[in-house]
């Protein structure tokens, strides 16, 4: 069956033409012009044909015959000039760089190559300073901060970026690290202070105490995460490691005063004042 391609081949060769535009070749085939434009580029890859661009910014599209005397940028299909004893296939060393990451299997050895050169100590290091230097600058930082918005506006970004790091950040080393890390921030009186005032900040302010409230009535209003939630419950109560581990950590937060402090109101005014005290005092009598 013939198609647009081979009536615009077929045209050229009647009209002896070497070169065509797409706005030039849709009058002469009566075809709308995106028809004629996708129509050049499947020429080009299929290498029936050479497509060349001119002009500034996108450029005017041509279409060439395959003994059109020029060079064409593999990469950009413009048409460029080189030296007697070249053999660039490019016209810049930058479309060079874009076409060599084309290549078949290229792209995945090279993100292999640097994804391992940046888990190095060096690389880590160098990363980290070039972050820094980054964030410190407000114009640099008020556009990470909208390209990341928008990155996580679009649902499929947010879906791949958020499964992403879960694979990357559920590991037992990972969590392992970020326990210990947790651990070691909290027990720094100047990061504990930090990290008590951003919790406020972030989960104190109605609107968050309202969806958090959405959130854990809608769960637990489906019959399944019920279920799950009241088994895991079930099993943490049985067991004796979990049930000592706890009985420690609450003996410690209720010796601490800063604990009363941060409780919301609600649970200040349900644990008043006396049964606090009552509680501290057996604490330490039990310690």
């Amino acid at each position: 069956m013939k198609t647009l391609a081979d009536d615009i081949v077929e045209t050229m060769e009647v009209q002896c033409l070497s070169i065509c535009s797409v706005t030039e070749m849709a009058r002469l085939v009566g075809e709308p012009v995106p028809n004629v434009a996708a129509a050049f580029t499947a020429l080009g890859e299929a290498k029936r044909a050479i497509v060349v661009r001119r002009g500034k910014g996108k450029g005017t599209l041509y279409l060439a015959s395959n003994n059109h005397p020029e060079l064409v940028c593999c990469n950009c299909h413009r048409e460029y000039t080189r030296g007697k004893k070249s053999k660039a296939v490019a016209c810049s060393q930058s479309c060079a760089n874009s076409f060599s990451w084309k290549k078949p299997g290229a792209a995945a050895r090279r993100i292999a190559a640097i994804s391992a050169q940046r888990q190095t100590p060096q690389g880590k290091a160098n990363s980290i300073a070039r972050n820094k230097k980054r964030w410190s600058d407000p114009e640099q930082h008020a556009r990470l901060i909208a390209a990341n918005k928008r990155a996580w506006a679009n649902p499929v970004t947010k879906a791949l970026r958020a499964a992403a790091i879960r694979n990357a950040h559920s590991t037992p080393e990972k969590r392992a690290l970020y326990s210990e890390m947790r651990k070691r921030h909290w027990a720094d009186p100047e990061k504990r202070k930090k990290m008590i005032a951003g919790i406020k900040r972030s989960k104190g302010s109605p609107e968050a105490r309202a969806k958090f409230s959405k959130l854990l009535k809608d769960r637990w209003a489906d019959p399944v995460m019920r279920k799950k939630y009241l088994a895991a419950v079930r099993r943490n109560a049985r067991d004796p490691k979990l049930r000592e581990a706890n009985k420690l950590r609450m003996r410690k937060l209720w010796q601490d005063p800063e604990f009363f402090k941060m409780r919301t109101p609600g649970a200040r005014s349900a644990a008043s004042k006396r049964g606090y005290e009552t509680r501290r005092k057996n604490a330490e009598q039990r310690t």
